[in-house]
């Protein structure tokens, strides 16, 4: 070690390891080499917390949606230094025994993103350990689409008492599928950016939590039952986050439900909006600009285009 940079490498003769030796003895002396950080990647994540998670904006309960430098359930502990890239290999392969692979593939970009502020700003890694390795494949898109009965039967659990929790998240709900709006964004809906004389509302944009896409600043249209939705709740449904996840839960295992995830509106909603708008008009609508992410939440099956077709349900000839 010299300066801190500690280097090693194999050579055939003798010879050639002293001229190696004397080349990078050099090399270290006249600052080509970087001195090399001994330091935990768990340090890491604090310092991003620290000083770049607590500036980005805040979620619907006031608190800081932003965890990315603590990925669920584990901590980082191995050392930054040169060839630190085997350890991502390992962690991909550990995580993967126990989580999906979108919920790695989620952790691997958040942690990515800190190594590039590592490299890029703070200088304390040459490169991105994670640029080299093998990201896990994008795991299958849902194809699950809510039938009008299941709907029927979650919202006769909620009720229809909007001055309740329960029958609040029940009309967040019926929103979602009109609108294909996210629990995120309709968390931070205030009455100020309802235009109900319009028949529109904004969309500031907001953090979405840990490994999630920010929410895309734009404007929803509102069909007649959505506007009816938040006539009924005075446009501000007045819930947390955590008070919509945990209630629909419970709602959806009282109506005996399974496999429904109420992201799964957003499903819902693009594949029944599909049927009214044109492509430009629905990824405007539900702020996806490539036509891939469209794809992954359209899921009208082949009969019901068919029969969609005939119909004339369809915005096209």
């Amino acid at each position: 070690m010299l300066k801190g940079v500690r280097k090693s490498a194999t050579r055939d003769t003798k010879l050639e390891a002293l001229q190696w030796i004397e080349e990078t003895e050099q090399a270290i002396l006249s600052g080509k080499h970087e001195k090399v950080v001994t330091m935990a990647f768990s340090e890491l994540m604090d310092k991003y917390a620290n000083e770049v998670s607590i500036k980005k904006k805040r979620g619907a309960c006031g608190k800081n949606k932003d965890t990315s430098h603590k990925p669920p359930k584990h901590r980082q502990c191995v050392l930054i230094r040169d060839g630190c890239e085997t350890h991502v290999g390992k962690w991909r392969d550990e995580r993967l025994q126990s989580v999906s692979e979108g919920t790695v593939r989620r952790e691997w970009n958040l942690l990515s993103s800190i190594c590039t502020k590592a490299v890029k700003e703070w200088k304390l890694l040459a490169k991105n350990p994670f640029s080299d390795a093998s990201k896990p494949k994008e795991p299958e898109g849902r194809d699950r689409l809510i039938t009008q009965d299941e709907i029927d039967q979650l919202m006769q659990v909620f009720g229809d008492n909007i001055k309740s929790v329960m029958g609040r998240v029940g009309q967040v709900f019926l929103f979602a599928l009109e609108t294909g709006m996210r629990q995120g964004e309709i968390c931070v809906l205030k009455a100020e950016d309802v235009y109900l004389d319009k028949r529109y509302l904004k969309i500031r944009g907001s953090e979405l939590g840990a490994g999630k896409t920010r929410a895309a600043r734009r404007d929803v249209p509102l069909l007649d039952k959505a506007i009816t939705n938040l006539e009924r709740v005075g446009c501000d449904f007045k819930l947390t986050l955590s008070q919509i996840e945990n209630l629909f839960r419970k709602v959806r295992k009282k109506a005996n439900i399974e496999d429904l995830h109420f992201h799964d509106s957003r499903h819902y909603a693009i594949t029944m909006l599909a049927r009214k708008l044109n492509i430009l008009e629905l990824g405007r609508m539900v702020g996806h600009r490539e036509l891939k992410m469209l794809q992954r939440y359209y899921n009208e099956s082949a009969e019901e285009i068919a029969k969609n077709f005939k119909l004339g349900r369809l915005p096209f000839k």
